[in-house]
């Protein structure tokens, strides 16, 4: 998809993800920076919106795909909220968290590009409380609504591949027999 396309695209769902969001919720967009033709792009659409926090996500490693390149370790995760007043915050479990969150990425089978749980986990828990609802419109494997059910957090996804849905379902599946 050209970048212009791309843009327009990530837009379009950001905007329904705020027009759906409660007053005081939060969004956490996690996107890279691409490389097309050469060239680095950023995703500078999140400026148009209410951005509170750009988080680092430092993965420690990731696959090699252009040699011509340092090894790219970090991601972005964009904290928008509806509004500029105060969202609903929790703060941390076990202490203040910085803005660099150095979490690996963990191996699954299933899916290229999973999230690790922790990462979920970050974002649920210090913008959630226990029956709130999180939506993830590119649910892929399941990772966050996996995490939103073992916090007692209700969960919507999103997801067009059929075969990450069935991923997802199994997923979601094991966390309520374990449950039982």
């Amino acid at each position: 998809m050209a970048p212009d396309e791309y843009e327009a695209q990530q837009t379009a769902v950001i905007v329904e993800l705020v027009r759906v969001l409660k007053p005081k919720g939060s969004i956490f967009y996690n996107h890279k920076a691409l490389v097309y033709r050469h060239r680095l792009i950023y995703p500078t659409w999140v400026f148009r919106f209410n951005l509170r926090q750009q988080v680092i996500w430092d993965r420690g490693n990731t696959p090699q795909i252009q040699p011509i390149r340092w090894l790219p370790t970090t991601e972005y995760l964009f904290w928008i909220t509806k509004t500029a007043t105060q969202p609903k915050f929790n703060g941390w479990l076990g202490g203040q968290k910085t803005e660099v969150w150095r979490i690996p990425p963990r191996p699954f089978k299933d899916h290229p590009a999973p999230f690790p749980e922790e990462l979920a986990f970050n974002c649920i828990l210090a913008t959630t409380d226990c029956y709130d609802v999180v939506l993830d419109p590119y649910m892929g494997s399941g990772t966050t609504a996996v995490v939103a059910q073992k916090l007692g957090r209700h969960y919507l996804g999103i997801e067009l591949n059929p075969d990450y849905i069935r991923i997802a379902e199994r997923r979601l599946k094991q966390i309520e027999e374990a449950a039982v």
